[in-house]
């Protein structure tokens, strides 16, 4: 399975983009309308326009593992277009279908393994290491 580049995500954004938005402006006006469209371009390209509002995204399965006491769930799910994030639900033994339970959010980490330790993947021997 291949994650997301970040670089390259971005590089092709700019790619499909190019030079558009160069400053040609010779007047105020121009400059005004230069700067609106400009920004409206960087927030497509950085992605801050397709959070607000956002529905959201379908999630895969990608594996199950059952554990005692729990059921780990690796979810796949596309933030934006071509970028995959993948995520783990531990699902509790007894749960039935409605009840409602506390929940943990687990964020990545750098260095720290992140949501692979939170959620017991273990099956690389630095993230065992820190568990």
């Amino acid at each position: 399975m291949q994650y997301h580049d970040l670089k390259a995500h971005l590089l092709s954004r700019y790619d499909a983009v190019g030079r558009q938005s160069g400053f040609r402006a010779e007047t105020e006006a121009e400059h005004a309308v230069w700067k609106r469209a400009t920004v409206e371009t960087l927030r497509a390209l950085t992605g801050l326009d397709y959070a607000p509002g956002m529905q959201t995204p379908p999630a895969r399965l990608a594996e199950t593992a059952t554990f005692p006491g729990y059921t780990r769930e690796k979810l796949l799910i596309e933030t934006a277009p071509g970028v995959i994030m993948p995520t783990y639900r531990l699902v509790p033994e007894g749960l039935r279908a409605g009840e409602r339970r506390p929940i943990v959010i687990a964020p990545h980490g750098h260095g720290s393994h992140g949501k692979d330790a939170v959620a017991g993947n273990l099956r690389n021997a630095a993230i065992a290491a820190t568990v």
